[in-house]
C-alpha cells in the first residue's frame, strides 16, 4: 500500500508539471533589403517576459521556438536603420522584414559599342571585406532600365566592390565603392562587349573633366601609308573603326580592330577640350584610362601618367605585328600635337576637319 501512495504521488506531481509548461510557437521569416536580396548573419532579437534570439542563414531566413506573449523584434545589421516593432505571438506565424540604410545610389551602365545605355544589366555591389568578386556573394542587385539607369533607394551604407554583368559583355568589377548617407551619383561604368576572335577593343574613358577626349590610331594601310583614325575618319580602312566617338565628359570611345598588317599601330589620346601645351594636366587628372580587350578579355590597361613639362596628348602605346603575333609596347608620354590648320578651327564645337602631321600620333 505504501509503494502504490508514493506511485501515485508522483504521478500527479508530473501531472502538475505538464499544466505549467507553456507551449511554444514557431516564430519564422526572412530579412532582406530594398533590392529584395536576403541578408545573412543578422541577429533577430524577441524582447518580452523572455528574450528569444537567433540569426539568419544564408537565405535570410530565421526561426525561433518562442512562448506566446508580447514581444518586441529588433534586428540590426551593419550600414542599416535599426529595425523595431511590436508582435503578439500566439500561434506558429511568419513575419518578413525589410531593412533600409540612408544611402540613394543611381548610376548608369553604358554600352561600348553605342555610348548609350545599356537594358536589363545585373548590377551587384558586394561587401569589400568580404573580399570576394562573386556576383553569388552580393549584397544588393538591381537590372537596368531600357536607358541603362539603375537606382537604390534606402541602400546600407559602407564600402562596396561593385559588378556589372550582361550577356555577351566582359563581367565588369569596379572596386573601391563607398556608400555615404543621402546621395551618391556613381560614375558611368562601360560594359566592354566582347570582339570576335582575332579582333582587339580598345576603349577610352575618362571622369566628368575634360568634357572631351579624342582616340587617336595610326598603322600600316596596305598601301605603303599609313592610316590615322579619330573623329574625322572613323573608319580609315576596313579592318580599323571608331565605334564611339564621346563629347561630353566619361567616355567611352570604342576602338576596334578586325585585321591586322605587318607593322607598327600607336594608341594617343588627345585633349580636344584644351589643346594648348598644359592640355596633358587633364588628361592625367581626370584620369584617362585606356583598356585593351580581345575575345578573352582585359589584356592591357593603362592610366594617364603624372603630367610634366607640357603636352595635350598622351601617347599610350604601340601595338606591333608581325603577322602571326601581336606586341603591345607602352609608351605612356605626353606630346604637343600641332594641325595642318589652325588651332581655332581644331577646336571648334563642331569639330572642324583638319589633318595632324603623322608624326603627332
Amino acid at each position: 500500500m505504501k509503494k502504490l501512495i508514493v506511485g501515485s504521488l508522483a504521478l500527479l506531481l508530473f501531472a502538475c508539471d505538464n499544466e505549467d509548461a507553456s507551449p511554444k510557437f514557431t516564430f519564422e521569416g526572412t530579412v532582406t533589403n530594398v533590392t529584395g536580396t536576403p541578408i545573412e548573419g543578422v541577429e533577430v532579437v524577441l524582447n518580452g517576459d523572455e528574450t528569444f534570439k537567433t540569426e539568419t542563414d544564408e537565405d535570410g531566413e530565421f526561426s525561433i521556438d518562442v512562448t506566446a506573449g508580447e514581444y518586441e523584434i529588433e534586428v540590426e545589421a551593419e550600414g542599416y536603420l535599426d529595425f523595431n516593432d511590436d508582435v503578439e505571438i500566439d500561434e506558429d506565424d511568419s513575419y518578413d522584414i525589410e531593412l533600409e540604410g540612408e544611402a540613394i545610389v543611381s548610376g548608369r551602365i553604358i554600352n561600348s559599342q553605342t555610348g548609350t545605355g545599356l537594358a536589363e544589366a545585373t548590377v551587384a555591389f558586394i561587401r569589400e571585406e568580404t573580399g570576394s568578386e562573386d556576383i553569388d556573394d552580393a549584397e544588393l542587385i538591381v537590372t537596368t532600365d531600357l536607358s541603362g539607369n539603375y537606382v537604390i533607394e534606402g541602400g546600407p551604407t559602407g564600402e562596396f566592390i561593385g559588378i556589372v554583368e550582361s550577356q555577351e559583355f566582359f563581367t565588369r568589377v569596379v572596386e573601391d565603392v563607398v556608400f555615404t548617407a543621402g546621395t551618391n551619383d556613381m560614375a558611368p561604368v562601360t560594359a566592354v562587349s566582347k570582339p570576335e576572335p582575332g579582333s582587339l577593343r580598345i576603349i577610352l574613358s575618362w571622369g566628368v573633366t575634360p568634357y572631351d577626349l579624342d582616340s587617336h590610331l595610326t598603322g600600316p594601310n596596305g598601301s605603303g601609308g599609313r592610316f590615322h583614325m579619330y573623329f574625322v575618319n572613323q573608319n580609315p580602312t576596313p579592318e580599323v573603326s571608331l565605334d564611339v566617338d564621346d563629347v561630353s565628359s566619361y567616355g567611352p570611345e570604342t576602338t576596334t580592330i578586325t585585321a591586322f598588317r605587318s607593322g607598327s599601330y600607336r594608341f594617343s589620346v588627345y585633349n580636344y577640350s584644351n589643346s594648348s601645351t598644359t592640355g596633358g594636366s587633364g588628361i592625367a587628372t581626370s584620369p584617362g584610362k585606356v583598356e585593351i580587350y580581345d575575345s578573352n578579355g582585359m589584356v592591357n590597361s593603362f592610366t594617364a601618367p603624372a603630367f610634366t613639362g607640357s603636352g595635350n596628348t598622351w601617347r599610350v602605346f604601340d601595338l606591333v605585328s608581325n603577322g602571326t603575333s601581336l606586341t603591345v609596347q607602352p609608351i605612356n608620354q605626353y606630346i604637343q600635337a600641332s594641325s595642318s590648320s589652325d588651332a581655332v578651327n581644331f577646336r571648334s564645337k563642331d569639330k572642324t576637319p583638319v589633318t595632324f602631321e603623322s608624326g603627332d600620333f
